[in-house]
């Protein structure tokens, strides 16, 4: 998981990186497919939303919008 900001809009998001190959090794392609098909569902204030998955040839990243709240 890294954190990244949005260069347009300032606004922070949290980027997970899956390695392609680690994927196909432990045989995780399905729950991961299933992990983004979820969050892309779920869209809801206390929750982290999906805004876009991204692949090359090595990686899969979904980014998705970091909710931060104040500790008021």
């Amino acid at each position: 998981m890294k954190l990244a900001e949005n260069t347009v809009t300032g606004e922070l998001v949290a980027i997970k990186i899956f390695d392609k190959e680690k994927i196909k090794k432990q045989n995780m392609a399905e729950q991961i497919k299933l992990e983004i098909s979820i969050m892309n569902k779920l869209k809801h204030p206390n929750l982290v939303n999906l805004i876009e998955v991204l692949g090359c040839k090595s990686k899969v990243c979904d980014v998705a919008a970091l909710r931060i709240r104040s500790s008021s």
